[in-house]
């Protein structure tokens, strides 16, 4: 049994595939930030980078070796050079859904560039139902999704320049304290 389809059926079709790759392309080329200018550590130090990850509320306020370093907002990071050994960076969350204090060690060995993030675990709170896609046409579709929800506590994690240097494009630098720790 051989199925036909309709004319209409069929450029109905074909218009509804060409107006999503319509929707999808744009007029603008494809855009990344510029690379950040990277610090060298100084002689007998290491440098490092500690960034907050993006869309993490409230403000963190850094202290190494219990010496205050910086308040971090959302979107920001701070760039400091630690002298060779091991050091404890604490951080105070304040401002947010799950705030609390993560103590983390540092090592330091002369001539090193590191790059740390600060990560808040999250769950999604499951959300469902029905919403109405607008436009051409009118659909009652089923939704899905969810709201992140804090899972624990946060954490200083490593990560390598390449993604370094993609948080950093989108975070502002906040100045330490002081140049040296």
């Amino acid at each position: 049994m051989k199925h036909r389809v309709s004319p209409v059926a069929r450029r109905v079709l074909c218009l509804g595939t060409l107006g999503l790759l319509a929707a999808c392309a744009g007029n603008r080329p494809l855009e990344f930030t510029k690379p950040v200018a990277l610090q060298d550590a100084l002689p007998g130090h290491a440098v490092f980078y500690l960034v907050r990850a993006p869309h993490d509320g409230g403000v963190v306020e850094l202290t190494l070796d219990g010496q205050p370093v910086a308040r971090i907002p959302s979107q920001g990071y701070t760039t400091i050079q630690v002298r060779e050994g091991s050091h404890r960076l604490t951080s105070t969350v304040t401002g947010s859904a799950a705030d609390g204090r993560v103590d983390y060690v540092l090592e330091a060995k002369p001539g090193e560039r590191h790059f740390h993030y600060l990560v808040q675990p999250s769950d999604v709170k499951p959300q469902g139902g029905l919403f109405i896609a607008t436009g051409p046409l009118s659909l009652l579709m089923p939704g899905y999704g969810g709201t992140p929800v804090p899972a624990g506590a946060r954490v200083w994690q490593e990560m390598n320049e390449l993604d370094a240097q993609g948080m950093l494009g989108i975070s502002r630098l906040v100045m330490p304290a002081q140049v040296t720790y």
